[in-house]
């Protein structure tokens, strides 16, 4: 692979899809075992990813924790420059937002790595509000150049893709906001909001946004076209 061509946005499809799932696998194999070394009772209705990354309850775990995200979120923020690609040329102000908010998501993973929640917690509470953020933005503004791309009757995406990709992402961010976004936002207006007390589906809505969000990332590129505009 020629890294110079691969950041630059115009590797072929097969790289990017390759490059991603190899993130993917990354972190899904660093969260198993940094769930396995966890010395707590590990479930993903009350555990949030960050527990993991913490090192007074799991010393072992969450070095391999940071190793895996530090990485993944490095193989996955170039990836923001091929979206850009193939959402030209339409709407390419959205395009170009939507390519900076996936960038700033893929940095977003590789602070979460660097910056352990029981070590420098406001760098880390910012690099993990940058993943789910930076993908929803990412998601929403990619919408437009995509919509315009169906209206006109482009080559690419598909009617069904696009309720597939994107629908799956949207439905999770409903179900988070419903379970876990309005009851925070209902602690804040009466003044009892804690960060150490989150809603009871707070762990729960975290992953599931944040493999619905890398989901919408892999589902990109495989129904993006072979051949760039």
């Amino acid at each position: 692979m020629d890294f110079g061509i691969w950041v630059s946005g115009k590797a072929a499809k097969t790289t990017y899809l390759k490059t991603i799932l190899l993130a993917l696998a990354i972190l899904v194999t660093c969260v198993g075992l940094a769930g396995a070394f966890y010395q707590l009772p590990f479930s993903f209705l009350t555990v949030q990813i960050s527990y993991l990354g913490g090192y007074v309850d799991n010393p072992i775990g969450a070095v391999i924790f940071s190793a895996g995200f530090i990485c993944a979120g490095l193989l996955i923020a170039p990836h923001a420059v091929y979206l850009y690609q193939v959402l030209l040329p339409d709407v390419k102000w959205m395009g170009r937002l939507s390519a900076v908010f996936f960038f700033i998501a893929g940095m977003g993973i590789v602070m979460v790595g660097i910056f352990p929640f029981d070590f420098i917690y406001a760098l880390h509470i910012t690099g993990a509000i940058m993943p789910f953020g930076g993908v929803s933005v990412s998601c929403l503004c990619s919408l437009f150049p995509v919509g315009k791309k169906l209206r006109r009757k482009a080559n690419w995406p598909r009617l069904w893709q696009v309720l597939v990709v994107f629908g799956e992402l949207f439905a999770i961010m409903i179900v988070a906001a419903v379970l876990a976004g309005i009851p925070v936002i209902q602690e804040l207006q009466a003044g009892t909001f804690s960060s150490g007390n989150p809603p009871a589906a707070w762990a729960l809505c975290e992953w599931l946004l944040l493999f619905s969000a890398i989901i919408w990332a892999v589902g990109i590129i495989v129904i993006s076209p072979k051949n760039l505009p």
